[in-house]
């Protein structure tokens, strides 16, 4: 039995999209940006990061590309996560398969592990992206990153927003990244595996996408852990010393 390539896939979601969303133009490209978005990612991200894995898509939006996803690697597992209730419910209404489930939940909350995290065109909204980077690589044992790429923004100081092109804002994009946004190591043991900066289909996106790879090192986690012990080991001892000495200046009593 003959299976679907990644494009003959992309083209019927993309059929779908346009007998969905026929009336409505902006709703039809945002969605098709989604899903074109997730064809990058599936080109030039190696299998093995995806594959027979258990996945989380951070900002899933209405959920096109974690569709795409869970036709291409069936035996993985998706969870689309997002903020937007009428995005996960439309992802929940069109896009939910046995093998891929969204919910309306802030991250910070959810308390699962991942084998991999995914976030597209998402950390260009942050003030502080490198944060929530950090936060979502404790959740994971790969981080996948797709962003824009020196994104030729307009800012002022009137609103955050940026324009792009002739006619094309995109308000709300307040972080500019380059190759240099992303540092070799993240949280002490989640190591860049991957940086490679691509050329997109200017219908759209007009510039290019830079996909960042991080993994988890065990070798660096194990030493990471060791020495986190021995901080925690000095910073107790420290602590115990301070409170003698305050116990014996008086200025603290002694309490059980």
């Amino acid at each position: 039995m003959k299976t679907d390539s990644l494009d003959e896939i992309a083209k019927k979601i993309s059929d779908e999209i346009d007998q969905r969303y026929h009336n409505s133009t902006i709703e039809q490209y945002a969605r098709k940006q989604s899903l074109y978005f997730g064809t990058l990612i599936a080109k030039h991200t190696p299998s093995r990061y995806l594959n027979n894995k258990k996945t989380l898509d951070f900002g899933c939006g209405g959920g096109e590309m974690l569709y795409l996803f869970s036709k291409i690697y069936k035996k993985s597992h998706f969870i689309g996560m997002d903020l937007n209730k009428d995005k996960i419910s439309t992802a929940q209404k069109y896009y939910t398969r046995s093998n891929v489930q969204y919910r309306c939940e802030d991250i910070s909350v959810d308390k699962t592990y991942y084998d991999v995290t995914i976030t597209s065109n998402t950390l260009e909204h942050f003030h502080n992206p490198l944060e929530w980077v950090a936060k979502l690589a404790y959740k994971c044992d790969t981080l996948i990153l797709l962003l824009p790429y020196m994104e030729s923004c307009l800012f002022d100081n009137k609103r955050s927003g940026c324009v792009i092109g002739e006619n094309t804002v995109y308000n709300g994009h307040v972080t500019r990244f380059h190759k240099y946004s992303f540092p070799k190591y993240l949280n002490g043991y989640h190591k860049k595996v991957m940086s490679k900066i691509i050329k997109s289909d200017r219908h759209f996106w007009p510039g290019h996408q830079i996909l960042v790879v991080y993994q988890k090192d065990e070798k660096l986690f194990k030493l990471t852990k060791q020495e986190m012990t021995v901080k925690q080991i000095i910073k107790s001892k420290l602590k115990q010393f301070l409170y003698k000495i305050l116990i014996k200046s008086g200025i603290k009593k002694h309490t059980i």
